[in-house]
């Protein structure tokens, strides 16, 4: 194994999962590339008229990929803090599942490690998770921490 595809979205169950990338790393003297894909969303009417009326020139994508941003530093920072190495950090907008399958492959990584929320059973069924989905749209091996 020589590169590891970390995904995050920010939540505790990620942060579990950089920390088990950096100990891949360590192990496999492997490189992290981490990615937070943020969905696409409409930016909120609050953040939007108070941008407006204070002439602040920021866009929705900004926005988003400043959260981003955050999400990924701290779980680069769990990756070196548990052995690891990072060497990529991304942050894009759209589909998580498709994008982080996409990056797997462009990036030439050898497995992707992400954390599942654990919804509930019949949740999970009807609307499916992120976990659920790069494991049907992808070939690399998945490696989930709850």
């Amino acid at each position: 194994m020589k590169r590891i595809l970390l995904a995050v979205d920010g939540s505790e169950h990620s942060l579990r999962a950089a920390r088990m990338a950096g100990e891949l790393s360590e192990h496999f003297a492997a490189v992290v590339d981490v990615i937070n894909v943020v969905p696409e969303a409409k930016l909120a009417a609050p953040i939007a008229e108070y941008a407006d009326l204070e002439t602040v020139f920021i866009t929705q994508s900004d926005l988003l990929k400043s959260a981003g941003s955050e999400i990924i530093g701290r779980a680069s920072s769990e990756v070196v803090k548990a052995g690891g190495s990072v060497e990529k950090a991304e942050v894009e907008i759209g589909s998580p599942a498709r994008t982080i399958t996409e990056y797997a492959n462009a990036w030439d990584a050898d497995c992707i490690v992400m954390g599942r929320r654990g919804l509930g059973d019949i949740k999970g069924l009807l609307m499916g998770s992120v976990s659920h989905r790069v494991g049907q749209l992808s070939d690399k091996t998945l490696v989930t921490t709850e």
